[in-house]
């Protein structure tokens, strides 16, 4: 597959009179092999009037990596209709620093080509001029994602249309056909808390990150990340600049707590004090009365399978169904019922 790419490449700049060459390579820093075909182009700086292989510089280019992390969103699974498509830019026109070609994300190029080509490749990844961009017909991509370099978490796509309203990818049955489909259903820009810190981005459909744009937001952590632990009453903010320093784009978003009050369709996940374990077995409600004080303990996980903390996430309060009192632990017998109070502004109902 990679020959194929990089060859394609090749020709389509050598027809545009752009200077071109396929370097090869295998991984260095692991017990792995996996030798790969690439590119590294030639270009001059985006402001320059002529093109001159004097004033170029080399970058790196793989179109392989770049199609097969491009994400698409099909109406129907193995159909050619798609509602849209997210092209990955990550290894495009990248510098030899950049860590989508680092040494345990990338294969490196073999000492024949690195002899030749290493010392010219720049230090800093390809910039294009942005001013010309006008984002109001652009759809913007919300994303977020439990690991920063996973981009395939695809029902963490928020889709922006030009008009200002926010969609989001679910998976239903086709009716005719049998077959998975993805349909965008409209949503509000509440974004629900899902049980995780996330690391969140902004996309430009058909722009490039990091090369025409970059993104700042009002939220990033000490070490640089946009990332969101925990439900904030704060509106986030995340925008595009150019690479002038205009602001081209941007979006608020809110992040809401998990309603915990609706339990249908959740798995049943008994805890036997480390892990979740499978059960098949059910128990009556019935708790037999041995003159001794009961305590009550409820293994509560959330949607996403997190084991909540009770005094952290929650608290239980035991009710005394005949008289409405609050016991500490029943000491009698009778009717007594459990509430969960969530404590936690991760957590709602």
């Amino acid at each position: 597959m990679c020959d194929g790419y990089s060859l394609v490449t090749y020709y389509l700049c050598q027809l545009n009179g752009i200077d071109c060459r396929i370097i090869q390579g295998d991984y260095t820093e692991e017990e792995r092999s996996d030798p790969h075909a690439w590119n590294i182009v030639k270009l001059c700086a985006s402001d320059s009037e002529t093109y001159s292989t004097d004033d170029a510089q080399w970058y790196y280019y793989d179109a392989t990596f770049s199609s097969t992390s491009a994400t698409t969103v099909k109406t129907i699974y193995y159909s050619d209709s798609d509602i849209l498509s997210i092209i990955d830019y990550t290894y495009f026109l990248r510098e030899t620093s950049n860590t989508a070609f680092g040494k345990t994300t990338h294969q490196q190029m073999k000492d024949e080509y690195s002899d030749l080509f290493l010392a010219e490749i720049d230090e800093e990844d390809y910039v294009l001029a942005s001013k010309t961009i006008d984002c109001s017909n652009v759809w913007a991509i919300l994303t977020r994602r439990t690991d920063k370099n996973n981009y395939l978490e695809i029902e963490n796509y928020f889709f922006i249309s030009p008009n200002g309203k926010y969609y989001q990818v679910k998976v239903v049955e086709d009716e005719e056909t049998g077959y998975d489909k993805y349909v965008l259903e409209e949503c509000s820009n509440e974004i629900v808390y899902n049980g995780y810190g996330y690391f969140y981005d902004l996309m430009l459909q058909d722009f490039v990150n990091g090369i025409e744009y970059n993104i700042e937001c009002n939220f990033e952590n000490e070490d640089g990340d946009k990332y969101i632990e925990d439900v904030v009453d704060e509106t986030r903010s995340i925008w595009a600049v150019s690479t002038d320093g205009e602001i081209l784009y941007t979006l608020d978003f809110e992040l809401r707590p998990l309603d915990m009050s609706d339990w249908n369709g959740y798995s049943s996940m008994p805890w036997n004090g480390d892990e979740i374990v499978d059960s098949s077995t059910t128990t009556s409600q019935e708790v037999l009365f041995k003159a001794a004080t009961i305590t009550f303990t409820v293994d509560l996980y959330d949607v996403a399978e997190n084991y909540l903390v009770e005094g952290e996430d929650y608290y239980i309060v035991i009710l005394n169904t005949k008289t409405g009192y609050a016991v500490s632990n029943p000491r009698k017998p009778g009717s007594y019922k459990i509430q969960i109070w969530f404590t936690s502004s991760n957590y709602d109902n």
